[in-house]
């Protein structure tokens, strides 16, 4: 009876296979499935059963919810780098001081200070496959520098100190940051990314952003 019942995973197994290589909204369903086949697997009786698929149709029906919503453009942000809130994204437009842009820093068009420090593991794995958002604080024509003051560096475009933007030596673990070579005066496609936390990790470090790796404003 037991092999039976795991034989019968088979097709699901291979359900999970083929809608992992669709990618997008169906990926969200593998967890799903697998919670499904573990109910049968694990639980004989016919009412765990149900109770079981149950529970996976609602995971499902959360996991499409959530993935139409990412779809639709809605992002929710809980990182201090920019107001947390729910942001609406739209296709990437000419950038402008004070918008809103989702940033790829494992993409190929990221600063390659950026890539390495992932690639070192300085920066959390999890960001090869992650938007950040942050905010446009200069853009093509405007002149960024440093500025000395009693606490340390801070940056400042075309002669305006930036808020929050103290620019520290080492990580909260005690690891060496990089950091950005100034002055200098942005280039055309190329933009100065900004947090609203003196921690934030943006720009300061890793210099200024090609806007092929803005994946849109927000």
């Amino acid at each position: 009876t037991d092999l039976r019942r795991l034989r019968g995973l088979v097709p699901v197994a291979v359900a999970m296979v083929l809608l992992y290589r669709l990618g997008g909204a169906a990926q969200p369903l593998i967890a799903a499935l697998a919670f499904g086949c573990c109910a049968v697997a694990l639980y004989p009786r016919r009412h765990q059963h149900r109770a079981m698929w149950v529970a996976s149709l609602a995971g499902i029906v959360v996991a499409l919810g959530a993935s139409g919503a990412y779809e639709a453009g809605l992002r929710v942000v809980l990182s201090p780098s920019v107001p947390e809130g729910v942001y609406v994204a739209r296709p990437r437009s000419t950038p402008r001081v004070g918008e809103y842009a989702c940033f790829e820093p494992g993409g190929l068009d990221a600063p390659a200070v950026l890539r390495l420090e992932l690639a070192s593991g300085h920066l959390p794995r999890f960001w090869y496959r992650s938007q950040l958002m942050k905010r446009i604080g200069a853009v093509r024509g405007d002149t960024v520098s440093f500025v000395r003051r009693a606490d340390g560096d801070h940056v400042a475009v075309n002669g305006e100190v930036l808020p929050s933007s103290l620019v520290h030596a080492r990580d909260g673990v005690g690891r060496a940051l990089p950091r950005a070579r100034l002055p200098l005066t942005l280039e055309a496609g190329e933009v100065w990314l900004t947090s609203q936390h003196s921690r934030g990790y943006d720009s300061r470090y890793f210099g200024p952003v090609r806007v092929a790796a803005l994946r849109c404003a927000a």
